[in-house]
């Protein structure tokens, strides 16, 4: 995970990325502080969590179609 910020602009750039290839899987540059930019990507972690709890349970049959 990168947290960037520049004061001259204001602005907070987070980034973070997943797995052995570093795949980007969030972005962020908002006029925020870098605690607020912090809680976003909290939520949006928390968030990808539940979907990927979700789509565990899942299961496919194996009817032949």
């Amino acid at each position: 995970m990168t947290l960037l910020t520049d004061t001259e602009q204001n602005l907070t750039r987070t980034e973070a990325y997943f797995g052995h290839h570093k795949q980007l899987i969030y972005t962020s540059e908002k006029e925020i502080s870098k605690e607020l930019a912090t809680v976003e990507l909290q939520n949006f972690l928390s968030g990808l969590a539940v979907e990927l709890q979700t789509l565990s349970h899942i299961e496919f049959s194996e009817d032949e179609v």
